[in-house]
């Protein structure tokens, strides 16, 4: 035993009360830890258990069985979409995005299927029409958080990272065109304010 260890066991026998009022709190600690990660463990059983229930496929899941609709007319609804999917597979979802200012459809839907064989028979309908409309059938791309292709909206592309600032006339070859300011005939300009 080293000195430490020897000190330490001097200082535990002299004061055993503290050492076991420590230990009994350590044992509360984890017996707290044991609580907290048993109610975690219920918590995702009913998270997973609400998510089948209500047919959410949920992330790269429900996108590896899901196609995008483009070019479908504002008419359309839900049963019709559906029904024009139907011979490809048990569909699970139709989904028609509108403006949420308007509350008029875009022109596009998606489909999400039970199984992904579904969505190749679902790609062979592409070209097909639908309320006289040839529409685009792909499959559904997955979103990547925070890659959004309109993060910098509205700021200068000077200002955008990873842009070097250019001024309008740094390229040799672009001059303005135009006579330049138009002044009244007889306008002379002030000696000293130009």
């Amino acid at each position: 035993m080293s000195a430490t260890e020897e000190q330490i066991d001097h200082e535990a026998s002299a004061d055993g009360d503290g050492v076991d009022a420590v230990d009994l709190e350590i044992e509360a600690m984890k017996a707290r830890v044991r609580e907290l990660e048993e109610d975690t463990e219920k918590l995702r059983k009913l998270q997973d258990v609400v998510a089948q229930e209500n047919g959410d496929g949920g992330g790269a899941d429900g996108d590896s069985r899901s196609v995008f609709v483009a070019n479908v007319d504002w008419n359309a609804t839900i049963d019709e979409v559906r029904a024009h999917f139907s011979g490809c597979g048990n569909i699970e979802l139709v989904t028609i995005p509108v403006n949420k200012y308007t509350g008029r459809p875009k022109g596009c839907a998606y489909v999400r299927f039970e199984n992904v064989a579904s969505v190749e028979a679902a790609m062979a309908l592409s070209d097909s029409t639908l309320r006289d409309r040839v529409i685009k059938v792909v499959e559904k791309r997955t979103n990547i958080p925070g890659m959004s292709q309109d993060r910098f909206k509205g700021v200068s592309r000077a200002l955008r990272p990873g842009t070097i600032y250019r001024s309008r006339f740094a390229s040799s070859s672009f001059r303005p065109r135009g006579r330049g300011i138009r002044r009244p005939r007889g306008f002379y300009p002030h000696p000293y304010y130009g």
